[in-house]
């Protein structure tokens, strides 16, 4: 397993979609609080921290770390996550200023999912997309429980 610049793009990744986490949890008010489907949530839970984890090692990837074919796919693996990311803290800010609606409640939880997802395609990670998908269709399942329940 080596390690080279995109594990390290890849470790502030995670940490941008995580500190946000944190910070709620310290104020007592997280996003996820009254969800009432126990199994998605846990896959939730579980299909994230697995891909966050999985974002930064390089685990059962083509010579033990991260390559990009060329490039070109690069940038637009970079553009992507940026928009992504910026569209992530534009939602986290509007929960912390205005509170949960069912659009800032989907992209907190779906966007990470699909920078996931995107990551692991691009890479040819195959663990990653195996848990992006978990934690996708686990998202998608939540925001539908959410969307009931308001």
């Amino acid at each position: 397993m080596a390690f080279n610049v995109f594990n390290y793009i890849n470790i502030a990744i995670v940490a941008i979609i995580i500190i946000p986490h944190i910070i709620a949890s310290a104020r007592g008010n997280n996003p996820l609080d009254g969800i009432t489907h126990k199994i998605a949530a846990y896959l939730f839970q579980m299909g994230q921290s697995i891909s966050m984890a999985l974002m930064i090692l390089p685990l059962m990837v083509k010579d033990g770390q991260f390559v990009l074919s060329s490039t070109r796919n690069m940038w637009i693996w970079l553009f992507m996550c940026l928009i992504l990311l910026i569209i992530y803290i534009y939602f986290w800010i509007s929960f912390f200023t205005k509170g949960n609606s069912f659009y800032t409640f989907t992209a907190i939880i779906v966007v990470p999912a699909v920078i996931f997802l995107d990551t692991g395609m691009r890479f040819m990670h195959i663990l990653l997309i195996i848990f992006a998908l978990i934690d996708l269709i686990a998202s998608l399942i939540l925001v539908k429980d959410y969307k009931d329940k308001h």
